[in-house]
């Protein structure tokens, strides 16, 4: 094979194993991904049109790191459930505030003249930000000269202060924040959940944690007050289903809904007690805290850094 089934792509590293599978490489970007294709599977015509159908949701995955973990074989149907979980920058102000994240992070310093931004039609950056080709990418790139967070020409622009106070506040609050909402029981029996697993994970990672307690809330707030507003200010969510608390898969939902990513973690023996609307969803499975701040900060690495 010398084209990837699905994104048309040079292949590298073509092999099969002896349980059924073709394995290759495709390198998109600075990512290399490993694609696992059971061989029963293997339909070029039905894989070509899952591509034609999806290419946009495809190419932002494979450009943004946000692909199937590697153990796991590809197959329509994994790749249908992965888009159907992931949450796609639809809106125009989430491709605006993408597009200029990734123009800041280009800065050896603050102040730097960029002059290693450069798009079209051929690098294709634009799927990196869900758009439909360059000339879409070139529309917000003039809006972000337009409302004067960018100064200078096509390959040589800086940041202006504006352009700083606008992605001072990005950082802040919300999806290019620092902070994970935190969903669980916060039993007595289950405290160590926290303490000794999420939190070091989180810590070692450098997110900030943001618990809801009922006793912090000021008096005009509810305590769902208190959590809409907790988790529309953070960047993605770690929900643990241990002991099934009902506000657990409330808080998931929401942030689902918003489009944050979320992390599904649960004690082995708690698992088989979920509800079936959750529990296809891929988990950190764990017996010891031990073992889930490995698994968090291994995930939290590959799934919420970029």
């Amino acid at each position: 094979m010398s084209k990837c089934l699905l994104t048309g792509t040079h292949v590298e590293n073509f092999d099969r194993d002896n349980y059924g599978y073709y394995l290759y490489d495709v390198k998109k970007d600075m990512y290399i991904y490993h694609f696992k294709i059971e061989q029963s599977e293997f339909n070029l015509e039905l894989y070509k049109d899952f591509y034609k159908k999806y290419e946009l949701e495809i190419n932002w995955m494979l450009l943004n790191n946000s692909w199937l973990e590697n153990d796991q074989p590809i197959s329509l149907k994994n790749l249908e459930a992965l888009i159907f979980q992931t949450h796609f920058p639809n809106s125009p102000k989430e491709k605006l505030d993408s597009l200029f994240n990734y123009i800041f992070r280009l800065q050896n310093y603050e102040g730097e003249i960029i002059e290693s931004f450069y798009y079209d039609d051929t690098n294709n950056l634009w799927q990196k930000f869900f758009m439909r080709n360059s000339e879409e990418l070139e529309f917000y790139f003039k809006y972000l000269f337009k409302q004067e967070f960018l100064k200078g020409v096509r390959n040589r622009i800086t940041i202006t202060f504006e352009g700083l106070e606008y992605i001072i506040k990005l950082n802040e609050e919300g999806r290019l924040s620092k902070n994970c909402f935190i969903a669980m029981s916060f039993n007595d029996t289950e405290k160590p959940i926290y303490t000794e697993g999420i939190l070091p994970a989180l810590i070692e990672t450098g997110y900030e944690p943001i618990i809801v307690n009922a006793l912090h809330i000021d008096s005009d707030k509810t305590i769902n007050d208190e959590i809409i507003a907790s988790i529309k200010k953070s960047k993605f969510i770690i929900a643990d289903f241990t002991a099934q608390k009902n506000g657990v898969y409330f808080e998931a939902g929401y942030a689902l809904g918003r489009g944050l990513k979320v992390i599904y973690t649960c004690k082995r023996p708690d698992f088989d007690k979920t509800h079936f609307d959750t529990n296809h969803f891929s988990h950190i499975l764990y017996n010891d805290t031990s073992e889930l701040k490995t698994a968090l900060i291994n995930k939290i690495e590959a799934f919420i850094n970029d």
